[in-house]
């Protein structure tokens, strides 16, 4: 009977899961999570298994959730980092990125964090830096940022997880992580980027992911969801459901892909096309991409502006400074050119710089992240024209994202709190009440343009000289930033 109640209390102790003391309580995920760690040690020691040198996992406990642990020990080692792998069945096609807390009050020994995904015979990689804290920090690894090693197949086939911790000193570190899991799979704008050149042509590879991260920062800014979609994985049904695609920089796009866009296209969806478009889209949209053209001279296309038959909301003057275009040309009654471009002289070159039908906008030349306010204002005129409740929609964010900063949810908390601890702002958060009220009547009227300008008078304001260091963070009561004025 003693030996059997001893066996018992061996076996028991040795399943317990100990308590993490002196970590702070986990946050709340408001995020789908593929890994809680909600299992033995034992087990998660074969789910992440260490690379060569490196020591295994352990679970530790934190109230109710399991915290997975990861000792690097480089102390009396030589090897570069230390590394751990999970084995997953996993699609993040139509996600943005993978998403998880992290902890580590010393990461001194820690040159950098990376992240991989393993796809078929190729990872994709994404480093993060984790700042030492004595509090939990979320990490975000977006799969626009990433780089790509070897030929991975795409982000539907992602069959292992790798987190590796570079060696930065010869000390050993530990650090926390919890709650792995996705982020961004809301959004109906998919931004189609061209994978497929690393097999046709390599050497445009790091040109495609410069764009499509371009058209993603962007869209960021205005608050509008999207997905970033390889084209080695576009099908008709993950198109279906989209409002818009955009194509940023798609060198030479795969033969069935250009099916599946026909077909998106017939069924009434909406394209955003930049630098090339598939000869085979050229009757569906109605535009003809015409020949490629290299500059006459350097500042020979220097400018985009308005034709007299405009696009909503397009800038006066967008700066760009392109080399090469395409010579684009209207399909008589089908579609129109909407803005030229200039050279450096300020004269026009007599070449489309966009062309826009009911269901296509081409601009001749991939979208530059330079000029960023008139640039902004040029991409809402396009998607505004394709799809007009996407102008309502970043005007509303604009707008929501007023007094948004630190732990205020909302501008007329920020506002109360700073009143409260200082009478001297009251002048001029009064003025940025009336901006905010003033924005939302442009909203409610369908002034969409004018009700995003508000918002940034009201950080010029909260920026002067005059206000209070403390109350001075109300420079980023708009973090959208400048939009530039109308044509």
């Amino acid at each position: 009977m003693r030996l059997r109640l001893f066996i018992f209390i061996v076996v028991f102790v040795g399943t317990l899961i100990p308590r993490a003391l002196g970590l702070p309580p986990l946050p709340k995920s408001d995020y789908p999570v593929i890994d809680d760690f909600s299992y033995a040690e034992a087990a998660a020691r074969r789910h992440w298994a260490p690379m060569s040198g490196s020591a295994p996992v352990s679970i530790v406990e934190i109230d109710s959730d399991h915290i997975l642990k990861m000792t690097c020990n480089f102390q009396g080692t030589k090897f570069e980092r230390a590394s751990w792998d999970r084995t997953v069945k996993l699609d993040m096609t139509m996600c943005r990125g993978l998403q998880f807390y992290f902890y580590c009050e010393n990461t001194h020994p820690v040159s950098h964090f990376t992240v991989y995904f393993r796809s078929g015979a190729g990872w994709y990689r994404g480093n993060f830096d984790a700042p030492a804290s004595k509090q939990w920090t979320s990490v975000q690894i977006f799969k626009k940022d990433t780089g790509i090693e070897d030929k991975p197949t795409g982000w539907s086939k992602i069959d292992t997880i790798r987190i590796s911790a570079w060696r930065g000193r010869h000390q050993d570190a530990e650090f926390y992580i919890a709650n792995l899991g996705t982020f961004g799979s809301g959004g109906k704008i998919v931004i189609v980027r061209g994978d497929s050149v690393a097999d046709t042509n390599p050497d445009e590879l790091q040109s495609v992911k410069e764009y499509a991260g371009v058209m993603s920062q962007f869209l960021e800014r205005v608050g509008l969801e999207h997905h970033i979609l390889s084209d080695l994985e576009v099908t008709t049904e993950r198109l279906h459901q989209q409002k818009i695609v955009i194509l940023p920089h798609n060198p030479s796009l795969p033969d069935k892909v250009v099916g599946y866009l026909e077909t998106y296209l017939k069924q009434g969806g909406k394209l955003i096309a930049c630098y090339s478009l598939p000869e085979k889209l050229e009757s569906i949209t109605g535009i003809h991409a015409g020949d490629h053209k290299r500059q006459t001279y350097k500042g020979y296309f220097t400018s985009i502006r308005p034709s007299k038959q405009p696009l909503k909301g397009m800038p006066a003057i967008t700066k760009q400074a392109s080399w090469n275009i395409h010579d684009a040309l209207p399909v008589a009654n089908r579609s129109r050119i909407t803005a030229w471009w200039y050279d450096d002289k300020g004269v026009s070159t007599g070449k489309a710089a966009i062309i826009a039908s009911n269901n296509c906008v081409f601009l001749t030349h991939v979208l530059i992240g330079d000029d960023g306010a008139h640039k902004l204002s040029l991409l809402l005129s396009m998607l505004g024209h394709l799809a007009p409740e996407l102008w309502r929609q970043a005007a509303q964010d604009c707008i929501d994202r007023i007094g948004r900063f630190g732990s205020y949810p909302d501008y007329q908390s920020a506002a109360n709190d700073l009143l409260q601890h200082s009478t001297s702002t009251a002048p001029a958060l009064e003025r940025a009440s009336g901006f905010h009220s003033r924005a939302a009547l442009a909203l409610e009227q369908e002034k969409y343009h004018e009700a995003m300008s508000w918002p940034r008078k009201a950080k010029m304001l909260c920026s002067k000289p005059t206000v209070s260091p403390r109350n001075r963070s109300l420079a980023n009561i708009a973090p959208f930033g400048a939009i530039a004025p109308l044509a």
